[in-house]
């Protein structure tokens, strides 16, 4: 071998080495690329909050990092709706599994909307992310997102000021917020200037927006406030000013039925209903589910000349289950435009 052919192996075997102890980078023709060192926070994966549920992401970007953290979430999630969905089925079969699936990721869709960034990192362009869903009820998550932003009062006495969801605000944030009850997919949303919050299963409808209301001229007594499935009640109406009448029912998550409409009411005496409207009919308690209470609340809405409204659903012998009738945002609009008085029952099994 000459001297010159040892001299080409001895530089070969050098840049060998020199490529072998460069582990920073790589050589491939006459490119050099960098891979950068990542360290991972000290943070990701050991964040602990009892009131939220926490997902953890990464990704070479930020979008990328949230949804690995979404997709953490949601599996946890469906794996709840899982447990709450079992408890109703007695037997398993293709069709059972199939609905199920669908339930569950309608749920995680609606329930993630409520994800907010808790933390997050970059390092050289590759993303850490932590995103929280907040396990709390309602008005705690309404709390939340009122004292994250600069407060945005209502500035009318809209009937959703006198219930125990905006009470509860208040009395937590100072804040009297404009919210609003929106219509979400086969549910309901609070609106708060462009923040939207869900309102989920385990979230107690009647509690949260049924209130007795008697300040707007409108008087409505029921009697009795508390009566048995199947049992009589009547309501007692009186009113400042002479004109007319709607009377609606409103029961289980937002469904309303109109009982009647346009009945004669003057300054000087009071309507029991049904008694002088329908002489021979009683107003009768009713029970979706027999054995388990609910609270219904009866709307009066005044108005000083015939309402020809007629976009919601007529009493009739049953209760109508149909989505048609969840129509409380609509009623809330028209009580936000009229006079009204409001007043809630409990039905108790009998």
């Amino acid at each position: 071998m000459g001297c010159s052919q040892f001299k080409k192996i001895s530089l070969l075997i050098g840049l060998m080495v020199l490529c072998l102890s460069s582990p920073s980078y790589a050589f491939w023709g006459k490119e050099t690329v960098a891979i950068p060192k990542r360290i991972i926070p000290e943070w990701y994966g050991t964040l602990q909050d009892s009131s939220q549920m926490i997902g953890y992401g990464e990704g070479n970007s930020r979008e990328a990092a949230i949804l690995m953290a979404r997709k953490e979430i949601s599996e946890s999630i469906q794996v709840q709706v899982s447990a709450e969905t079992n408890i109703n089925v007695t037997k398993s079969n293709k069709n059972i599994t199939q609905d199920y699936t669908s339930t569950a990721t309608a749920k995680t869709d609606v329930l993630l909307l409520e994800t907010s960034v808790l933390r997050e990192e970059n390092q050289n362009n590759y993303w850490y992310i932590a995103i929280s869903y907040d396990r709390g009820n309602l008005h705690k998550r309404l709390i939340n997102m009122v004292s994250s932003s600069l407060c945005s009062p209502i500035k009318n006495e809209d009937y959703i000021v006198f219930t125990y969801l905006f009470t509860q605000i208040v009395q937590a944030t100072g804040c009297r917020p404009n919210l609003k009850l929106e219509k979400a997919n086969d549910g309901w949303m609070i609106d708060y200037n462009g923040q939207t919050r869900p309102l989920r299963d385990g979230d107690n409808f009647e509690d949260y927006f049924y209130a007795r209301v008697d300040n707007k001229g409108i008087v409505v007594n029921g009697s009795p406030s508390s009566v048995k499935n199947g049992k009589p009640f009547e309501l007692q109406i009186t009113s400042h000013e002479d004109g007319y009448i709607s009377i609606y029912n409103v029961y289980g998550r937002g469904m309303v039925t109109e009982l009647v409409s346009n009945i004669p009411i003057s300054a000087s005496k009071s309507v029991n209903f049904p008694k002088d409207v329908f002489p021979n009919n009683e107003l009768v308690a009713s029970l979706v589910n027999p054995k388990v209470s609910a609270v219904e609340m009866y709307v009066v809405v005044f108005n000083t000349t015939v309402d020809r409204d007629r976009r919601f659903t007529l009493a009739a012998s049953t209760i109508n289950p149909a989505n048609n009738s969840f129509l409380f945002d609509l009623l809330l609009e028209k009580m936000s435009q009229s006079r009204f008085g409001t007043d809630v029952f409990r039905i108790e099994p009998y």
